[in-house]
């Protein structure tokens, strides 16, 4: 395996990879979507305004309590912005793999292979936690590099990568 049909299959996998996680977050908000909707469709049909649930659950005939005006919002807030990280994360990539390419051509030594799974879709059900779109990543890091790489192999390539890797060891 040379190095450009490393790179070819890294940058094949990265796509794989951000398509993955899209489905899975794309799953998260369609989740929210209908849960959001549910609880106003409950609330409709019990003929319930939320200010007076959360008069309730306050103790107060005041109004809103304040965890719901800013612990809520400042709660969805961290959530889409950890989805907008790891994907600006993963947009930079291809240049991590132009990079990790170029350590590879300049017969950089090779100090650690490490490989695990990252599953990109996790759907918990209430009996049985489901787990799909696996992606197998691989942490290399060279001698006097202070970075270390973690890219997308695909399953099928894992021993050529690693004998590729190996060799520059």
């Amino acid at each position: 395996m040379t190095t450009q049909e490393l790179k070819a299959i890294l940058l094949a996998e990265h796509k794989r990879d951000v398509k993955l996680m899209g489905i899975g977050y794309a799953i998260i908000a369609i989740g929210a979507l209908i849960l959001l909707g549910l609880i106003i469709w409950l609330f409709s049909l019990l003929n319930v305004s939320f200010s007076s649930v959360t008069e309730q659950f306050a103790g107060d005939a005041a109004g809103t309590p304040l965890y719901v005006k800013i612990v809520f919002p400042i709660a969805c807030l961290i959530a889409a912005g950890y989805a907008w990280w790891n994907f600006r994360k993963i947009q930079k990539r291809p240049e991590t793999i132009e990079e990790f390419v170029k350590y590879i051509e300049n017969g950089k030594r090779v100090v650690t292979i490490r490989d695990s799974k990252i599953y990109r879709i996790k759907l918990p059900l209430i009996v049985v936690n489901y787990h799909t779109g696996v992606v197998q990543m691989f942490g290399v890091a060279f001698e006097g590099v202070s970075k270390a790489f973690l890219l997308p192999v695909p399953f099928a390539y894992t021993d050529q990568v690693k004998d590729l890797l190996n060799e520059n060891s």
